[in-house]
């Protein structure tokens, strides 16, 4: 028979996901891939491209299975073309690390040379559990 987590353990696992990385800090990169399970990710190279830290703390505590960013996050202005952006992803180091959770955008955004900088507005980065 199947189970499931309740709501609690979901909140918990979230939390201690996105509340106690192991350097506290997590960080917030753009991928040309959308948003799927394996976490496999095609960031832009160069052209002033460079993953956001986000102190632990940028990361609302778990309710209803969810956490969501408390604050804006954003990137550096582009120097050249980082092209189609398909995805937002959370990840646990600045270069390579794991990915802990994904979101599409919708639509996705092109971000081309001289484009203002990314911005991910509070609340926008929304990853859930359910």
């Amino acid at each position: 028979m199947p189970g499931f987590l309740t709501d609690y353990a979901c909140n918990r696992a979230l939390d201690h996901l996105f509340q106690t990385p192991p350097d506290e800090f997590l960080w917030v990169g753009l991928s040309r891939l959308r948003a799927n399970k394996t976490g496999l990710i095609e960031e832009p190279e160069g052209c002033g491209y460079a993953r956001v830290r986000v102190p632990f703390n940028g990361i609302a505590h778990a309710e209803n299975g969810s956490v969501s960013n408390t604050a804006p996050i954003t990137f550096a202005t582009p120097t050249g073309h980082w092209g189609a952006i398909a995805c937002l992803f959370v990840a646990t180091s600045e270069n390579w690390g794991y990915v802990l959770g994904m979101a599409d955008l919708s639509p996705q955004q092109l971000i081309l040379a001289g484009d203002p900088a990314a911005t991910v507005q509070p609340g926008a980065l929304y990853v859930s559990q359910t």
